[in-house]
This record gives C-alpha cells, sequence and structure tokens, in this order.
C-alpha cells in the first residue's frame, strides 16, 4: 500500500479498512488521491471526491477518529490514521502496524499552545509553554505519543532509533507533498454538504 488512490479503489480491502470521522482529513485524502489540493474550493473537484468516496464508502469498514484500539488488536487491516496514533500501535504490537505517507502526499500539521485572551495567569501560562517547549521535556513527550520535537535541540538527546525514524523526520521529498489544513471560507458550507452526502450513503 503506496497510496490513496490503492486505499479507496482496492477491492481485496472491502470490510477491512477504516477511514477518519473527520471531513477536512478525508475529503482532503480523496483530493489528493485525484491529484488536487487538498484545500480545493473548485465545484468539480469536489464533486470528484464526493464520487470517490461513495464508491470506497461501501467497501469501508467505518469511520472513526479513534482507530488506535482496533489497529492494535488487529480488527483493521489498513487504517487512515493520524501519524503518533499509528507509530503508537506500531510500537504497542511490536512493528506489526506500519505508517506510510502516501505518495500523493497529505495533510502537514501541527499542534499549539495557546494562552487565551483575558487569561488569569498569564505569568504562569507563559511558564508551562516554556517548560513544555525545553529540550528535555520534549524528549519525553516524543518518546511517549510518538510526535516530532519541536525543539531542534532535542534530537541529538533522543535515542538513535527515533533519530532514524522516517515517519518522525520524513525527507524532503514526502513532506513537498503534504499541505496544511487552511481556512475554506464561505466554501465550507459546501464541503460540509459534500460530508453529509458521504456519511448518508
Amino acid at each position: 500500500m503506496k497510496s490513496w488512490r490503492e486505499l479507496f479503489k482496492n477491492p481485496d480491502l472491502a470490510g477491512k479498512f477504516t477511514l477518519l470521522d473527520d471531513a477536512r482529513e478525508t475529503i482532503g485524502a480523496a483530493l489528493k488521491a485525484q491529484g488536487f489540493s487538498l484545500n480545493s474550493k473548485n465545484p468539480e473537484e469536489l464533486q470528484k471526491a464526493k464520487a470517490l468516496l461513495i464508491e470506497a464508502r461501501k467497501r469501508v469498514k467505518g469511520f472513526t477518529s479513534e482507530p488506535f484500539v482496533p489497529l492494535q488488536n488487529g480488527e483493521t487491516q489498513v487504517a487512515h490514521a493520524y501519524m503518533s496514533d499509528a507509530l503508537q500501535a506500531g510500537r504497542a504490537t511490536g512493528g506489526k502496524v506500519e505508517y506510510i505517507i502516501p505518495e500523493e502526499g497529505g495533510t502537514f500539521w501541527v499542534d499549539s499552545l495557546v494562552i487565551p485572551k483575558g487569561a488569569l495567569h498569564v505569568d504562569a501560562a507563559h511558564a508551562l509553554i516554556n517548560f513544555l517547549l525545553e529540550a528535555h521535556s520534549i524528549v519525553t513527550t516524543v518518546k511517549s505519543v510518538m510526535v516530532a520535537p519541536t525543539n531542534k535541540d532535542a534530537f541529538a538527546l533522543l535515542p538513535k532509533d527515533v533519530q532514524e525514524n522516517a515517519v518522525l523526520f520524513p525527507k524532503a521529498e514526502a513532506l513537498g507533498k503534504c499541505e496544511m489544513i487552511e481556512d475554506l471560507g464561505e466554501t465550507l458550507a459546501a464541503w460540509d454538504r459534500v460530508w453529509t452526502e458521504i456519511k448518508a450513503q
């Protein structure tokens, strides 16, 4: 399995794969499978993504944004999953679960820490964020939940097998095909309609 098209089109996967219960991720994947941007606002491209997913819907086992347990228990052969969930499942199964970045690309993401306007303990919030971003703290986070570090000084502190993990640290070629999820503006309503129609099948 190397591509989104294989996932959506392979008849041998009938009843054996799940998709994320997330409109932006799943419609985005169907767009990428056809060479489009996962942030497309083009009505024709959205309709092509919808058609692909409606066809795949006949074979999909289910939609879930919590694929860790089914992967760990072997209930799912292939899962559209968030990277950290898949890597944790791989660790829990002794390497029986493998994560790939599809050859068409996928979602490029980053988690954020924010301080709400009007927060009562701003100094404490800054102290917490500084602690979480400190290199030694990040090493603990990387090893625990399997996400890439946000502090470049943490890399040298990581175990060698983690440093060499091509999923946590993908090559530039793979990253170049990935996109950040962007605000769709008024087009979000069209996406919502497409998602409703897909899920209704």
